[in-house]
């Protein structure tokens, strides 16, 4: 029973460590990936590599701060 009661104790952390900004920010990084590896818009930043370069850009920039 110990077991359980840590595991749900630890899991009730985790939940409330999880805010909508953190869900918000996760999904936005993912939707950012989907774009840049999108089959359709390859050609698009082939003829603009500058909007696929600030697309990486803002992502390095906001893994450093949060770091």
């Amino acid at each position: 029973m110990d077991e359980i009661e840590g595991f749900r104790y630890r899991a009730r952390d985790v939940i409330r460590s999880i805010t909508s900004v953190a869900i918000k920010e996760a999904r936005l990084k993912e939707i950012k990936l989907e774009i840049l590896n999108s089959e359709k818009l390859k050609a698009y930043f082939e003829e603009n590599p500058r909007e696929a370069e600030m697309l990486r850009r803002v992502d390095d920039i906001e893994s450093e701060c949060l770091e």
